[in-house]
């Protein structure tokens, strides 16, 4: 694991022989901003939606496999909002020309007077915000 401040990865077990996610058991992990090394993308079933399903990444963590949701597949339409989740770009190579005083707020989970919307939210970060590798 990469250094950087704590965030929260929902994501799921996910067996890889049914290649099914296992959604009832609904995990969090609360890990540093990482890279994680997508395996696999796959449709998998939408819990309480028969005609959708889901388009899950799956990567391993600590040696287990998992699973988090990345977009839906209805007929024939994709949505995709892996966008949303990921960093293709580690967020301090993207971001190297803030401060060092803002990484250490944000490091330390304190928002400042004067940091913009987007240097607030890495602050209280609620979402996976992983990077890709490769």
């Amino acid at each position: 694991m990469g250094e950087g401040r704590d965030i929260s990865i929902r994501n799921y077990p996910f067996d890889t022989t049914k290649k099914r996610s296992d959604f009832p058991k609904k995990q969090e992990h609360c890990c540093q901003l990482q890279k994680l090394q997508i395996e696999d993308v796959v449709t998998d079933v939408s819990p309480g939606s028969a005609d959708q399903k889901q388009m899950v990444a799956v990567f391993k963590l600590d040696d287990k496999t998992y699973s988090v949701p990345i977009g839906s597949v209805q007929a024939a339409n994709y949505q995709i909002y892996s966008d949303e989740i990921f960093y293709i770009q580690d967020p301090r190579e993207l971001y190297k020309h803030w401060p060092v005083e803002t990484w250490q707020a944000i490091e330390n989970h304190e928002v400042k007077p004067g940091m913009n919307e987007l240097r607030g939210r890495f602050c209280d970060w609620d979402g996976c915000a992983a990077v890709l590798d490769g």
